[in-house]
């Protein structure tokens, strides 16, 4: 029950509203018009200020009195959490001062309990009564507009497929969104378009040529052909269903996926981080979506 609790605080604090430490102290803290409590501990320098959307890393800790009831030191392997930024669910709460923190900056937030017990009763320990406060100190040490980020990442992308290409003596084809493609093989009819059902044989690869995954090959465990929906239903990775979708019934190609069409940061089993990748594809069996799923 206790670390079911800890989780709820865990994936709730940046929208609940709850972290903090110290013994409430009013000396050298200031009050904004909606009425957050805060006090910059850490002033570094720096003039950029995160807004709602970006993707924000903070530590923070979370107390009431002596009680501590999370903290980012001492659990997630002393590391920082992610989350985007979000508006409070209430005038006062803290995450609505994140704003006037800049890069690197500590600050304390004043959260009174009442606030926070309107929308999270029953979830906080029964030590936590209206009245008290509970006070939020965190740590900005950074954050980045998603969008800037991810064309920061297709730039790096690119140049690592050009140059795997160059080195290759490869001139694939690119789409609009940065997917690259070798037709090896024309296949029949139409292009496969979206909502289809589309059977494949595959085989990925890293630019290094480490494979990843095969259905073709023992060591994968498994060689079943792999059947999935192209189009909206986003069953696959943007890369695969996009690249799909340009060959024909019996076409073989070459994918060459830039990790943001792949599984960007955050990788999978043995594909790295901002990893691009490559996949081998068959295309062995194409069909019409029942009329009844189409979107």
């Amino acid at each position: 029950m206790i670390k079911k609790q800890i989780l709820f605080l865990v994936t709730g604090l940046l929208s609940l509203g709850i972290v903090s430490c110290g013994d409430k102290n009013t000396d050298g803290f200031k009050r904004t018009k909606e009425g957050i409590v805060y006090k910059i501990a850490d002033d570094k320098e720096g003039d950029q200020h995160p807004v709602t959307g970006d993707l924000i890393t903070i530590h923070y800790q979370l107390r009431v009195g002596d009680s501590v009831l999370i903290s980012t030191y001492t659990m997630n392997n002393n590391n920082p959490i992610q989350a985007p930024l979000t508006k409070g669910q209430y005038e006062n709460d803290w995450v609505n001062g994140i704003p006037l923190l800049t890069e690197g900056d500590s600050a304390v937030f004043y959260v009174p309990t009442d606030s926070v017990l309107k929308i999270a009763q029953g979830t906080l320990p029964a030590y936590v009564k209206p009245g008290d406060t509970m006070i939020a100190e965190i740590r900005l040490v950074s954050f980045v507009d998603p969008k800037m980020e991810n064309e920061k990442q297709i730039k790096i992308d690119d140049e690592a497929l050009n140059k795997y290409f160059a080195e290759n003596n490869l001139q694939p084809q690119k789409t609009a969104t940065g997917l690259y493609y070798i037709i090896e093989k024309e296949g029949n009819g139409d292009v496969i378009g979206k909502e289809k059902i589309v059977t494949v044989n595959y085989t990925g690869s890293l630019l290094d040529g480490t494979k990843f995954d095969s259905n073709t090959d023992p060591e994968f465990g498994h060689t079943d052909p792999f059947t999935f929906v192209t189009g909206p239903k986003g069953q696959v990775i943007p890369g695969w269903n996009q690249g799909v979708q340009l060959l024909k019934n019996g076409g073989k190609a070459r994918l060459f996926v830039p990790s943001t069409l792949g599984y960007g940061k955050r990788g999978q089993g043995r594909i790295p981080a901002d990893a691009c990748l490559i996949f081998d594809i068959e295309v062995l069996k194409v069909e019409a979506l029942p009329a009844t799923e189409v979107q």
